[in-house]
């Protein structure tokens, strides 16, 4: 009996590849463009998993500047959503693996001249709209598909 669980055990690691992670990858970077696109990010308290978190508003001289401003589709001149211009979310980013994934932040350049897509991420992080991280319930969702996806191995 032993051997048949191990037999099966070996079977479905062979098949956890690349592939199942791509697709992990692509809801992780999904489920963080949408949040943030929807005005939330996270905590910044690195001693809890993150929680979804409202991100800071804008400040009155900024919604004003912003006025003038070039919007990208999702821009708006008073929500603080992080989409200016939606280049900064659009640069995330992933590289799957074997045992993994990775998501980052291309360090793209920027079509304003300013700092590249990667150092705007610090930069509002550091400002207090920290965004690029999974919430715990986000997590949890990732964890769901990939046991879906294991399943579907297993059928």
């Amino acid at each position: 009996m032993a051997d048949a669980v191990n037999a099966i055990k070996s079977n479905i690691l062979d098949k956890i590849d690349k592939d199942m992670f791509e697709k992990l990858a692509i809801l992780a970077r999904d489920l963080i463009w949408k949040r943030t696109k929807d005005g939330y990010g996270v905590n910044d308290d690195t001693a809890d998993l993150p929680v979804k978190k409202k991100l800071k508003e804008l400040s009155a001289a900024y919604k004003k500047k912003r006025k003038g401003m070039t919007l990208g589709e999702f821009g708006t001149t008073n929500k603080s959503n992080l989409t200016l211009t939606g280049q900064m979310l659009n640069a995330i980013t992933h590289k799957t693996f074997s045992d993994g994934l990775l998501l980052t932040i291309k360090a793209s350049a920027r079509k304003d001249g300013g700092p590249n897509n990667q150092e705007l991420a610090g930069y509002v992080s550091e400002k207090g709209r920290p965004f690029f991280a999974l919430t715990d319930k986000e997590q949890k969702q990732i964890v769901k598909e990939f046991q879906r996806l294991v399943r579907e191995l297993i059928v």
